[in-house]
């Protein structure tokens, strides 16, 4: 691990299901729906396992698929939040082909020695 301050740790793709709050500091990038939008502070995405509140001074539309970097923060009540760094509109995407190509690279082995 850098200990460069002007170094980030990657953005791990992970299901809106498997953010906890233990995941807190943790980058991440998340893709799906817009399901829900608040006026100047964010917007809610959700997939097939769940769904979390983004913030964001600039929301996509309604219903935009969307994918999203950014950091997990927890909220004094415990409501989990991704704070966005990039939001990029997916919506040209192929979804089918996507979830096959992601089925291909979480089966190959990671190449990475323990």
């Amino acid at each position: 691990m850098s200990t460069d301050p002007f170094v980030r740790t990657p953005a791990v793709y992970t299901d809106i299901g498997n953010i906890t709050s233990d995941s807190a500091g943790r980058r991440f990038r998340i893709i799906g729906f817009v399901v829900d939008i608040q006026e100047n502070t964010g917007f809610t995405i959700s997939d097939d396992t769940g769904r979390i509140s983004v913030a964001t001074d600039q929301p996509p539309e309604l219903q935009t698929f969307v994918r999203v970097f950014g950091t997990v923060a927890v909220s004094p009540e415990g409501a989990l939040l991704l704070r966005a760094e990039i939001t990029q509109d997916l919506t040209a995407l192929d979804k089918q082909l996507f979830k096959r190509v992601l089925k291909i690279v979480q089966a190959a082995p990671s190449g990475r020695s323990s």
